[in-house]
């Protein structure tokens, strides 16, 4: 019985490090890092005045004002619990020339949304942005993107980044193949018992099982975060150059 225990007990800590070190792999919010930069035709403090009245209206409480700033002379950057990954800076060209600009930085579709905030409010300048062309973007319901993420990851990231800001579409095929490709990888493990047997479900059902719900846990957050993001641009009232996306 003891020696059973004995090595029963190393197995389950090698489970339990093969589930971690996979699941730091998958929440990986796998984002796409951009930044965008602008001028704006306001004197400074009213350009911070203006950043911070769109941030509360986008991003209410989801956001803080940060001490590094790499420069500039204000900065913005969102909460963990945010549906958005974004910072904004805002500073001068120079000391010659003190035209306020505006940069912001984070998640690529989140970039290409607030820059196209921005403009809408007439914060920066943005002529680039009047060739395009706009699309009005409709509410996503909850239940039916988590029901999609359950059956697998992949589809709730299509499900929110369909005729949506939320996502790239680069984003939107990395972060579906990475579900795809490391859900099916770690059932296929947990399967074999992390490598130790042939693949049996009757027998390691369980594990296959946790690694399920890891990868469906994991995505049931960064899918609600996105379609929160999404509806609120809906409320916004604000269009977008999905072309872009």
């Amino acid at each position: 019985m003891r020696l059973a225990e004995a090595i029963e007990e190393p197995m389950i800590h090698r489970t339990i490090r093969h589930v971690l070190i996979c699941s730091v792999f998958i929440a990986t919010p796998l984002l796409a890092r951009d930044f965008n930069s602008f001028e704006s035709p306001r004197k400074m403090e009213e350009a911070k005045k203006d950043v911070e009245r769109m941030l509360d209206k986008m991003d209410p409480n989801g956001f803080v004002p940060i001490d590094e700033t790499l420069g500039y002379k204000y900065g913005w950057t969102s909460r963990w619990n945010s549906p958005f990954n974004y910072t904004v800076f805002l500073g001068d060209i120079s000391e010659n020339k003190p035209t306020p600009i505006i940069m912001v930085e984070g998640n690529a579709g989140d970039v290409l949304t607030f820059s196209r905030i921005f403009t809408i409010e007439k914060i920066v300048r943005n002529e680039e942005d009047a060739e395009l062309v706009y699309e009005k973007i409709y509410p996503k319901n909850h239940f039916f993107g988590q029901g999609l993420n359950l059956v697998h990851p992949s589809l709730g990231v299509m499900y929110a980044s369909y005729k949506s800001p939320s996502l790239t579409r680069g984003q939107t095929y990395t972060r579906a193949l990475t579900y795809f490709f490391i859900d099916g990888f770690l059932v296929w493990a947990a399967g074999r018992n992390w490598f130790r047997e042939e693949f049996n479900i009757s027998k390691n059902g369980g594990q296959v099982a946790a690694v399920m719900l890891l990868t469906r846990g994991i995505g049931a957050y960064q899918n609600q975060a996105l379609l929160r993001g999404h509806n609120r641009s809906v409320q916004a009232g604000y269009t977008f150059p999905l072309e872009l996306y």
